[in-house]
């Protein structure tokens, strides 16, 4: 069936291809990944890819979700604040989204109503079908519109058949009868779990949540199966048979070893981009995967490790600093080094007290002495030991040492302590430190401490968005003799307020959508770490924030030493660094959302040859 011209958004709609990617059985399977490493494998057989990700719940964006209940809010050039998984895409794609790439249900339900107000639907009844679902379809259409992609591959999010996904699952299902089934194809991730007594996989949870969907009017066209093991020829006939799916299109998504980066290569060598490309009617061309393996090779080869402690709130949680995460790997990779990321809560680090000098550990957080430190202990008794000798601290939520310990009970301690190779949260081995962004006061001490260990002991550090503003409050304090130095967002009545809200969000009421948001440009100052790093004047970094350096103080800061290394171009402080140091940079900006496997962010980049430094200094010292 041929597209209704109005909702065209190009002269060549009708040739475009679709495939839309769905998930059963359970959340959290790699519906981002999966669709992603797709994208990336159709690109790299010549096709032009663009990508869009459906989220149903009722938010109108991520933007004020909580990091625990969402993970990170990934910002587009345009500032939408949107889902991870546009982090994916643009990290295996390189596809640059924009708001046209996410679509939630928040937004839908406001654009209706808006539209109702106006009174668009001229005194109809407005329903969930067809004004909702045709609402669902026209973002979907203008996706694209002016990119002329060939195919755009569209992630709906949650698990099919949870009740806020069904109005996307009839619209999806009324797109594919619109467009014609030869553009319009369906994938659908689902589970195949091993009863780990029998090692046998297990396919009936597959074959029911295919079911589901068929129920939906769906039919899928091609199964990637989440496994620990390649699925037999005769699981796949079996699936197949139930499913309703040619077993040639019926895929083993297993848990790669390594690296998540491997997964494209694992669909590549199942024939999955082939196999796609004739289903969608659409010539194959054997695709150039060199530098994606050159990549995966990095992570089978025996590397140098680098260590990096990343100081925030939110790090029990892994989805919170998922792009921060990944870019420092791609620092790693352009550097031929692992990197091991060491999260510490910045809480823990405010609370503890750890003598290096005598190996004690004279105070700890609640938190980490139960959930982390006992956990290390092996010996029940060694355990037990050590509980007994830490009491409640007049701060409630800390542990401190009995004053009361004989020496031979100290001696104990210490061998315990060393037996787990705890030297403090902070330990020698550390070669960098990150403090990333975050919001709110909880934990704030803690990251302006870690801060001023990097600073002293000359560890590279880098500080992101949060960790810059912190980073400037430790040296207003410490070198500028504004020992009350602070941030309005945290102390509103501090006397020196060297960090303060953006002068044209002052009286703005909406949280949503409200920060300095999406790419800005900055201007770096010739000789500055800065500029070397970029090797460029003009800069364009994604940002999300709502406080500033003060103008006020900035002169005074410069003057204590801290450089000012770039500005915006309204005069906004974009980027800080010491000079007597060996790393300390810290930018306002998000430089992780510009960073890919394929081509790591220079800022990442040198941080992590700057901690590879100091790793090889500090190899050279014990030689």
């Amino acid at each position: 069936m041929k597209t209704n011209k109005k909702d065209s958004p190009t002269t060549s709609f009708e040739q475009k291809k679709y495939i839309f990617v769905t998930g059963g059985v359970c959340s959290s399977l790699g519906k981002g990944v999966t669709a992603s490493s797709v994208g990336l494998l159709l690109q790299s057989c010549g096709y032009k890819i663009n990508m869009m990700k459906v989220d149903p719940y009722l938010n109108v964006d991520a933007g004020t979700m909580s990091p625990y209940q969402h993970g990170e809010v990934y910002v587009t050039n345009d500032g939408a604040e949107t889902d991870l998984d546009l982090g994916n895409y643009e990290r295996y794609v390189h596809v640059k989204t924009t708001q046209a790439n996410s679509l939630t249900t928040g937004q839908v339900y406001r654009s209706v109503i808006e539209a109702e107000r106006r009174g668009d639907y001229l005194g109809k009844t407005v329903q969930v079908i067809p004004h909702i679902t045709d609402e669902i379809k026209r973002r979907i259409r203008i996706c694209d519109e002016g990119k002329n992609s060939d195919i755009i591959i569209v992630e709906i999010g949650g698990t099919v058949g949870d009740i806020e996904g069904l109005p996307f699952i009839e619209a999806i299902r009324q797109f594919a009868v619109e467009e014609g089934s030869n553009h319009v194809k369906f994938l659908h991730l689902t589970l195949v779990p091993v009863i780990k007594v029998s090692g046998e996989l297990k396919t009936k949870p597959t074959q029911h949540s295919v079911k589901e969907l068929m129920s939906l009017g769906i039919q899928p066209n091609f199964l990637f199966c989440r496994t620990d093991n390649y699925l037999t020829d005769e699981l796949k006939e079996k699936i197949g048979l139930f499913c309703n799916i040619d077993g040639s299109c019926i895929f083993s998504a297993v848990d790669v070893p390594k690296t998540i980066y491997e997964v494209p290569l694992v669909f590549h060598n199942q024939k999955a981009d082939k196999i796609i490309l004739e289903k969608l009617g659409l010539p194959y061309k054997k695709p150039n995967l060199a530098k994606w393996e050159n990549i995966v090779s990095l992570f089978y080869s025996d590397l140098e490790t680098v260590t990096i402690a990343m100081v925030g709130k939110y790090v029990t949680y892994d989805d919170t600093y998922k792009s921060v995460d990944a870019a420092l790997v791609h620092g790693g990779i352009a550097n031929h080094v692992r990197v091991k990321i060491i999260k510490i809560d910045s809480e823990d680090f405010e609370m503890e007290i750890f003598d290096k000098a005598s190996g004690m550990l004279k105070r700890v957080s609640i938190d980490y002495f139960e959930n982390t430190l006992l956990q290390k202990i092996e010996s029940p008794e060694d355990a037990a030991f050590i509980k007994s000798v830490y009491e409640k601290d007049a701060n409630k939520n800390c542990l401190h040492l009995s004053d009361s310990l004989k020496e031979s009970d100290k001696k104990r301690v210490r061998d315990i302590l060393k037996k787990i190779n705890f030297h403090g949260l902070i330990s020698d081995n550390i070669d960098g430190i990150l403090v990333p962004g975050g919001f709110g006061n909880r934990g704030v001490e803690g990251k302006i401490r870690a801060i001023n260990h990097a600073r002293m002991q000359k560890i590279p550090m880098f500080g992101i968005c949060l960790g810059l503003q912190c980073m400037v409050i430790e040296y207003a304090r410490n070198r500028c003799d504004l020992a009350s130095a602070h941030s309005s967002e945290f102390m509103p009545n501090a006397e020196h307020k060297v960090i303060e809200l953006l002068a044209n969000l002052k009286g703005i009421k909406y949280m949503g959508g409200t920060m300095r948001l999406g790419a800005q440009k900055s201007l770096i100052k010739k000789n500055t770490v800065a500029h070397s790093i970029y090797n460029a004047d003009v800069i364009e970094e994604r940002h999300r924030h709502r406080y500033e350096v003060n103008p006020e103080y900035t002169e005074r800061i410069a003057g204590g030493g801290l450089t000012l290394s770039a500005l915006s171009e309204n005069g906004l402080v974009e980027i800080v660094e010491l000079k007597d140091h060996p790393w300390y940079v810290g930018v306002q900006f998000h430089p992780e959302f510009q960073s890919s496997p394929v081509e790591p962010h220079p800022l990442f980049v040198s941080f992590i040859n700057a901690a590879h430094a100091l790793r090889n200094k500090k190899s050279a010292k014990k030689a």
